[in-house]
Order: C-alpha cells, then sequence, then structure tokens
C-alpha cells in the first residue's frame, strides 16, 4: 500500500467511526446553539454536522519518520547536471517546529562533495545545519507545498583533501549550496505533493459514500452521509507532539433511501481556526409505513384483559401530522370497531428519557361502550402500548450512550492509530411528521483525539531527488 492509500485508508477509518455513533435512534440534554427552537414542519431543514478530531504524533515517531526518508532519499547521493554529486547523511537530531500552516526543520546533516572529470578525487567534506520552511495552503482543491532554505551554517566547514592536505574552501560550499538550493526545495515539494493527492482522495470519498455507511433493521433502514469539506486547522508543535487539527464537514440522515440531493462532492480546505467541540446533527426521515410495520407485529392479534374487558386487536394502522403520532386499532371483544390512540412524543432532558406526552383515546366507530369498559380498555393501551413504546426507545436511549463511551476510550480505529474522547452532550430534538415520513434531529456533542502511535516505514513512497 502507498502513502496515498495508506492515507485514504486512515480517512475512511475516521469516518467509518462517525457512522457507528448513527446507528442509535435518539438523545439527551438540550443544546439551543445546535437548532433553532422555530422548526416547522412544513419543510424541515437539514443540518450539517463537524467532526473535528485532533491528530497527535509524537517527536519521537515523527523523528524516526523523517530520519528514515533522509536517510533512504540521499543515500545514493545527489547528481546534478553540472557533474557534481552531493552524499550526505543525519549528522545529529533534527529540530521540527509548527505553527499555523507552517513547518520548520533544522536539518543537521554531513556533506561530501565531489566533482567531475579530473577533479573527482577532490573531495569537500563538512557538516552544515540546513533550516528549511514550508508553507502549504490547498488552492482549488489542490495541495500547494512551498519550502526555502532560509538558512544554513557550517557547524564543521568544509575542507578538500588534496595530496592528504585537508584546505578550507568553505566559498566553494556555500556556492554549491546557492546554487542548487532551489533545486532542492523544489524536489522536496514535489515529493509532498505527488504522495498527497486530494482528487484521489476525493474520488475515494466519492465511491465510499455511494452506498449506506450503517444498515439496520434488515437492512430496511439505513445511514447516509455525504461528505461536504475537509479541511486542514493551524497546527502546532508542543514539546511532545505535532499536531495536525482534522475537521470533516458533511450531512447525514436516517432513511430508506438514499437522498437525491447527495451528491458526494468533497472540497478541501484550510481553516484558519479548530474547535475542540464536534457537534454531530443527523435527521431522520424514517418512512411512517416501517414505524406501522413493527408496531403491527408488536401488538396485533394479541388479546390483552379478560372476561368482559377482553379485548384483541385485529388491527393497527399508524399515521402522523404535526408533531402528534396517530394509531388506529380495529378491536373485537369488549369493544368491536375503531379506537384512535393519539398523543406526543417528547424527549425529557432531565431524565433523559423519551416519554408519550398528552396521551388520548377515543372510540371512533362500533358498538357502543360503558364507561367501565371504556376505562378498562383504556388502561390496557397506555400499560401495553404507550409503555412498550417509551421502553423500547429509552432502551435505545441507554444503549447509545453505552456505546460511545465504549467506542471513545481508547479505541484503535487502525494499526498504530488510537482514538481517545468522550460524550459531552446528546440529544433528541423536534420530533415531526412530515410527508408520511417521521423526521427528528439526533444531536451529539463529542471531543475526540487520535493518537498515532507508530507509522508503517514500508508504507511510505520514497522520492529520490
Amino acid at each position: 500500500m502507498n502513502t496515498q492509500s495508506h492515507f485514504n485508508s486512515i480517512i475512511l477509518r475516521v469516518l467509518f467511526f462517525i457512522t457507528l455513533l448513527f446507528q442509535w435512534s435518539a438523545c439527551s440534554k438540550k443544546m439551543s446553539e445546535t437548532l433553532p427552537s422555530d422548526l416547522t414542519t412544513s419543510a424541515p431543514v437539514l443540518f450539517g454536522s463537524n467532526l473535528n478530531i485532533k491528530v497527535k504524533l509524537g517527536r519521537q515517531e515523527l523523528n524516526s519518520v523523517i530520519n528514515y526518508l533522509v536517510t533512504q532519499n540521499f543515500s545514493e547521493g545527489l547528481n546534478y547536471e553540472d557533474g557534481y554529486k552531493i552524499k550526505s547523511q543525519l549528522d545529529g537530531p533534527l529540530d521540527i517546529q509548527a505553527s499555523q500552516q507552517q513547518i520548520f526543520v533544522q536539518l543537521p546533516v554531513s556533506v561530501e562533495i565531489s566533482p567531475s572529470g579530473i577533479f573527482s578525487s577532490f573531495k569537500v567534506n563538512g557538516a552544515i545545519q540546513l533550516n528549511f520552511t514550508s508553507t502549504f495552503d490547498i488552492v482549488d482543491n489542490k495541495l500547494v507545498f512551498k519550502t526555502e532554505l532560509s538558512h544554513h551554517q557550517w557547524k564543521k566547514k568544509p575542507v578538500v583533501n588534496v595530496l592528504g592536505v585537508n584546505l578550507p574552501i568553505e566559498g566553494i560550499g556555500n556556492f554549491i549550496i546557492k546554487k542548487y538550493k532551489q533545486l532542492l526545495c523544489n524536489s522536496i515539494d514535489e515529493s509532498i505533493t505527488q504522495n498527497i493527492k486530494l482528487d484521489k482522495i476525493s474520488n475515494s470519498l466519492h465511491n465510499y459514500f455511494k452506498n449506506p455507511v450503517y444498515s439496520y433493521y434488515d437492512n430496511e433502514i439505513h445511514v447516509f452521509a455525504n461528505p461536504l469539506d475537509m479541511a486542514l486547522g493551524p497546527i502546532s508543535m508542543t514539546s511532545q507532539n505535532l499536531e495536525i487539527p482534522l475537521i470533516f464537514y458533511f450531512e447525514s440522515v436516517l432513511a430508506d433511501s438514499m437522498p437525491e440531493e447527495f451528491n458526494h462532492k468533497c472540497s478541501f480546505s484550510v481553516r484558519p481556526h479548530f474547535e475542540a467541540r464536534s457537534a454531530l446533527n443527523i435527521q431522520s426521515r424514517i418512512p411512517l409505513q416501517f414505524i406501522d410495520s413493527l408496531i403491527q407485529l408488536q401488538i396485533v392479534n394479541q388479546t390483552f384483559g379478560s372476561g368482559i374487558s377482553k379485548v384483541k386487536i385485529k388491527s393497527a394502522h399508524l399515521t402522523g401530522g404535526g408533531n402528534y403520532m396517530y394509531i388506529t386499532l380495529n378491536t373485537e371483544g369488549a369493544y368491536r370497531g375503531d379506537l384512535l390512540l393519539s398523543f406526543i412524543p417528547e424527549f425529557e432532558p432531565g431524565d433523559r428519557k423519551i416519554t408519550l406526552q398528552d396521551f388520548k383515546i377515543k372510540a371512533q366507530k362500533g358498538k357502543g361502550i360503558n364507561k367501565l369498559v371504556f376505562a378498562v380498555v383504556k388502561g390496557i393501551a397506555e400499560l401495553k402500548i404507550k409503555k412498550s413504546v417509551e421502553e423500547q426507545l429509552n432502551n435505545t436511549l441507554k444503549e447509545f450512550e453505552a456505546n460511545v463511551h465504549k467506542m471513545l476510550e481508547k479505541n484503535e480505529i487502525m494499526e498504530g492509530m488510537e482514538l481517545n474522547g468522550y460524550l459531552k452532550d446528546y440529544s433528541l430534538r423536534k420530533i415531526q411528521f412530515h410527508d408520511n415520513r417521521l423526521y427528528f434531529y439526533l444531536n451529539a456533542e463529542l471531543e475526540m483525539e487520535a493518537i498515532v502511535k507508530k507509522i508503517d516505514k514500508d508504507k511510505l513512497i520514497l522520492h529520490k531527488f
């Protein structure tokens, strides 16, 4: 696997982690800033999400990788058109700093410069510290990397060996460095841009998200995601780590089919700011027909009560309008006819529970029913149907929270990379019914970071200068 595919693999694994958060359908505490409170039922708005991950690479591993690349890339020497050949190797520990969109590298190397022709026996030896400044940007979805040799300083001034006598020739060494430094910097930039091709990453994302990222209920309900933008935040270097903020913007829905507006075209950018908080907003578009089938499996042909109060449910049909859910039951026994149940699903942030508020039952058509029997039937409806729906939803809540915590506790999302984080808050907002679908907004607030424990050097592409 080359660096490009290796990088793509990292991105896709991170995205797959996101999708695991979507398999549960409910939530908790209010987050008033996530969604406005005056949403209407006429046109539910699809809100975007942002996943912010600070990727940390330890200095020791970073130095190890750079040492490997320098050693491998320069091991055979640099051959230039004028016949000069320069061999170099690391001559001490390197130093790396990073700030915003710049990387600063102090590279101590020993050099051996050999001319061609009759002077090939004269070798210039020395030790020099090279200070590189690299600036990166993303323009028109392409990575732009510009490296400059900002400063060099001889730690061991170059000398030439002539008939066994070492003669100092610092001026010649400086001349050669000045002449070829741009070629060296261009080669560094070319190596980086060849390894990180954003168009290939975009194609990989497009292909990945053409299919559901998660499916359940026997592949009837799916999570679909639409990547919008992937951004790099301001990088930095601490005493221990190189920190690379990654910001991923996307839309996601819970539905039976892919939304027509999802085109999976992902752009790339550089952002000047980074927030540790991630905000996930998932919109439910579950067909009422699907929920109706679940309810029928649960209560149709069931008999409740006994004696004169025994009621058997022959059929059930679910509808919804505004924020109300309606279930029409056709019954026989103590009451032969149709009963209409209505209620409003609401989330209680204090108790972290979903309750069915304003529960009502009404006899629609059929023979008359006395008050005593009706009271029994109503009690059965509240006990068996209302409680059952509430229990199922709240068990889903508990499962959601438990599994998210489990995934965020030092979860190895790929070989050599560990994800750490915690779920700060989660919320279920604005349950409503529109166009024969159940809409709601699942919001989760997370903080997470990815720790790169080890980089497989065998998967790196080496660029020979």
